[in-house]
């Protein structure tokens, strides 16, 4: 239901006038005053808003049973009650509990409000009586039209969202039921193809009539696998790495034997490159006997038959193992060290990253004592007003009253607090929204990333880390930012490409501050600019510094090369840059500087990484 379909509400009460009281409170329409209300109930005269109120469908019953039969006449029309108001105490028939027992026997989804300003039952016995459930609400007389109002909008909006949940979970149980129909079909097929496999086991055994001689001096790893996957033979050297005997290999899976589990997308994606010819130089992590992993670098060709068809794959394979351990150490260490080098520059930057976040803390702070100050100024005044205006309800106002608000009125200086309270507040969500602008950019720039590249915003991914590094460079630079708007998402390690640009942003500062001498009443210029150039993206950090010296520009990317001086840098935050940039995103960085001028460093990342590295491998 929306808008346009009502909610359809159901009362059940013995009285007449709250009928039209609650037609009246679940309309669109306001309650403008108190005497367009039924006698003898206490609502206070408050105007209601009617914009984007629910529309209610408000039917009435006089009596426990009548409810009954409007409940089970909507069940059979198939427009089912959203709520209903059950007046607890009524003078013939039933009562309150022993109509919703009856009505929940029909309709147990219905939410029911039990309206009651008498102590006839107790919470207690209503939970002994129906359980603890969800669609039971009670509502105390005299109503509150305000709370009657966001009690009906609450239960119509849960009466969408259980309506919505219950269409969504008979989908899924359809879905369910199809998809169970396709698996039981899939495995029928399976267990088809199994006995198949198991019929050419003997055939592809007497197959074997290659130089076994050769085939066994070889130091490489030889496997034969017929088209359905079954090992035809294999070499001493296969055993030698994989554990098995021959008897436990040959005709078996081969792909499924060394390729279990998650390892056989290897073996998908070799299929795709074989449709292409034979595959050289491809490496695949083999599970072994005892459920080690080894690394083969292996080279695949089909065997034709005479009617040209693939008769059987003739794969040669080299354990690089011992290689590939080698190179991932390497590769850790590189990454233990970005890493720690990460760690210290957060270390360095938390200073001033608590200047930053401390300047907005103070003036939030000021600003809250001055609401709490306000309020206590307030508190005088709202309680002569609240005592004089239930004076003026009972009609016992006194001219004492009247002095007494005036008088609190005056020392609370209302005029000030109207005029600073909202300024206050704007002030502390402008300190709350610029802490929060620098805790988001230090989550951003020290979270660990993912270990797979991921599309992101480069030139909020710049921004971030501007702000996370501001305190060093707002005292020494004013910073100039050249953001190309309609810049492409980029895929990158969004951790370490962070690290690139504190590298260089905190570079340029040193160089600039080299110039100034450390006055901060002179500064200089950084400039980061973002762009597209075809196929690439490019960010070039600009500095007006010292500028690099030409006999030192072919150094500056050698890992513990620096200028600086003993314990001010460890010289590899260039040579860290340059790996993460080339090495981890198939991109470059360069630079161009002039003595005296200043450095300008360009970083470039393709922005399909796969057609870069494809190209990089043709050229190769």
């Amino acid at each position: 239901m929306s808008a346009t379909h009502p909610y359809r509400t159901l009362i059940i009460d013995d009285n007449e006038s709250v009928h039209q009281l609650f037609v009246a409170m679940l309309s669109r329409e306001s309650i403008h005053s108190a005497r367009s209300q039924p006698a003898g109930l206490a609502l206070p005269a408050e105007a209601i808003p009617a914009a984007q109120f629910p529309l209610f469908e408000v039917d009435s019953a006089f009596g426990g049973e009548q409810g009954l039969e409007c409940v089970q006449k909507a069940l059979a029309e198939k427009r089912p009650y959203t709520m209903a108001f059950v007046d607890m105490r009524m003078k013939s028939g039933w009562n309150g509990i022993e109509t919703i027992g009856h009505i929940w026997r029909e309709c147990a989804d219905l939410q029911i409000i039990i309206c009651t300003g008498h102590t006839d039952f107790t919470w207690h016995d209503i939970i002994k009586r129906f359980g603890h459930t969800d669609r039971l609400l009670m509502l105390k007389k005299p109503f509150n039209v305000m709370d009657v109002r966001q009690l009906a909008y609450a239960l119509a909006e849960k009466w969408n969202l259980f309506n919505q949940a219950k269409s969504h979970l008979e989908r899924l149980q359809n879905l369910v039921a199809e998809r169970t129909a396709k698996l039981q079909e899939s495995n029928e097929s399976l267990q088809h193809n199994i006995a198949q496999y198991k019929e050419a086991q003997e055939d592809l055994r007497r197959q074997r009539d290659y130089n076994d001689e050769i085939i066994k001096g070889t130091p490489a790893m030889v496997a034969g696998i017929a088209p359905s996957g079954l090992a035809t033979f294999v070499n001493p050297s296969v055993c030698k790495h994989t554990g098995c005997l021959p008897e436990e290999i040959i005709g078996r899976d081969w792909w499924r034997l060394f390729y279990p589990g998650p390892e056989y997308r290897q073996v998908e994606h070799l299929f795709s490159l074989l449709q292409h010819g034979p595959v050289r130089d491809y490496e695949m992590v083999l599970t072994t006997k005892t459920g080690g992993k080894r690394t083969v670098n292996w080279n695949f060709f089909n065997k034709c038959d005479e009617a040209g068809r693939p008769a059987e794959l003739i794969a040669f394979g080299n354990d690089v193992t011992e290689q590939k351990q080698a190179e991932q150490g390497r590769r850790l260490m590189e990454l233990q060290l970005r890493h720690a080098q990460k760690l210290e520059s957060v270390g360095q930057l938390a200073a001033g990253i608590a200047h930053e976040v401390n300047t907005p803390a103070q003036y939030i702070g000021d600003n809250i004592r001055f609401l709490q100050q306000s309020f206590a100024q307030l508190a005088p005044l709202l309680r002569q007003h609240e005592s004089l205006l239930r004076a003026l309800k009972e009609n016992t106002a006194t001219p004492e009253l009247v002095a007494g608000c005036e008088q609190a009125l005056r020392q609370c200086d209302l005029s000030f607090l109207i005029a600073e309270t909202p300024r206050a507040l704007e002030q502390s969500l402008e300190g709350i929204n610029s802490v929060t602008r620098i805790v988001h950019s230090m989550r951003d720039f020290s979270h660990p990333g993912s270990a797979e590249k991921i599309p992101i915003d480069l030139n909020q991914t710049v921004e971030s880390t501007l702000i996370v590094a501001a305190h060093e460079w707002k005292y020494i630079a004013n910073m100039v930012k050249d953001f190309q708007p309609d810049l492409p998402r980029v895929p990158c390690l969004p951790g370490e490409l962070n690290q690139v640009i504190l590298n260089l942003v905190v570079n340029a500062a040193h160089a600039i501050a080299d110039v100034t001498g450390g006055d901060t009443g002179q500064k200089g210029t950084i400039t980061i600019s973002t762009r597209r150039r075809g196929d690439w993206v490019e960010i070039q950090v600009a500095d007006t510094g010292t500028g690099i010296p030409e006999a030192i520009r072919d150094k500056v990317f050698d890992p513990f090369f620096t200028t600086r001086s003993v314990g001010e840098g460890t010289g590899q935050g260039l040579a860290i840059a340059r790996n993460v940039i080339v090495g981890r995103h198939n991109g470059t960085l360069t630079f161009q500087s002039q003595l005296g001028v200043g450095t300008v460093f360009t970083i470039r990342l393709p922005i399909h990484p796969a057609q870069a590295s494809q190209l990089e491998e043709k050229a190769a």
